[in-house]
């Protein structure tokens, strides 16, 4: 692939971005050909940093979750339904939650998984019925939990509570071009992106009110929901798969890691999409 075929666009390449463009791949250079070519607005030069851009793999919109304008109460009840069923296979691969019961069978020592109601007390419940559950842990409304500990006096006491949680992985870096991270830091809900290999959630969140529910600083809401594999607004919600990296909108320009998984904040707004 030559440099001539931007050459012949009128386009004067700077020695540095003509060493960048040399070192690229034939895939990259066909890539920011391509763009060029079709560009409205070529520019008269090219920098080095131009040219890396111009030679990023774009990213891809693999889907977004938004609540459906009009729905019938049974695909509601079959949303929901999904997301519990999505949470507990994550739980159930963990070998110490894999033996769980049903909670109509909840006795003794046993391990259940449920989804947790908030009200007046703390209930744990499945499709086969609820359980009030005393636990020290920090719990979410509708968090899908794995709960270790014994039934007294049809109480579950909760000795260990266990989240459906990322796997451990090696850590991954986008390759982005500014107008695609622009792009997705003004995303209106909840997206998934394919960066050349890189799978990417960008997600704008309600992350005050869930710090004060949790009790924790804001910059460490991102890590409880990859814990509990979902963002808070169900039910439509589950976080699978698991991402290389999560853009939390809203929460300032901060780098993380946690198991593997980046986290990049953006300074974009912090109120929740309904």
């Amino acid at each position: 692939m030559s440099l001539q075929r931007i050459q012949e666009m009128n386009i004067l390449v700077e020695p540095a971005a003509a060493s960048v463009f040399e070192a690229a791949d034939t895939a990259a250079k066909e890539r920011a050909i391509n763009r060029l070519a079709t560009s409205k607005n070529r520019p008269l030069t090219l920098h080095a940093e131009q040219m890396t851009e111009l030679l990023l793999p774009e990213a891809k919109l693999l889907k977004r979750a938004e609540r459906p304008t009009e729905m019938s109460i049974g695909d509601f009840t079959a949303a929901w339904m999904g997301r519990f069923s999505a949470l507990q296979q994550m739980l159930l691969r963990r070998p110490e939650s894999s033996g769980a019961i049903s909670v109509s069978a909840a006795s003794g020592h046993c391990t259940l998984i449920g989804q947790v109601r908030i009200g007046k007390y703390i209930e744990l419940e499945d499709p086969t019925g609820s359980i009030p559950l005393i636990t020290a842990a920090r719990l979410l409304p509708d968090d899908v939990v794995a709960v270790k500990g014994k039934v007294e006096n049809g109480i579950m006491h909760a000795e260990e509570v266990m989240f459906p949680d990322v796997p451990l992985r090696e850590p991954k870096s986008p390759a982005l071009t500014g107008t695609e991270l622009g792009r997705m830091a003004n995303a209106t809900g909840t997206e998934w992106w394919d960066c050349g290999g890189v799978s990417m959630l960008i997600l704008k969140a309600d992350w005050p009110g869930i710090a004060d529910k949790l009790g924790i600083t804001i910059t460490q809401t991102p890590v409880e929901l990859l814990r509990r594999r979902h963002t808070a607004m169900p039910p439509w919600d589950v976080i699978d798969p698991a991402p290389d990296v999560l853009v939390a909108v809203g929460l300032g320009n901060q780098l993380s890691n946690y198991k593997g998984t980046r986290i990049m904040g953006t300074p974009q707004g912090t109120e929740a999409t309904k």
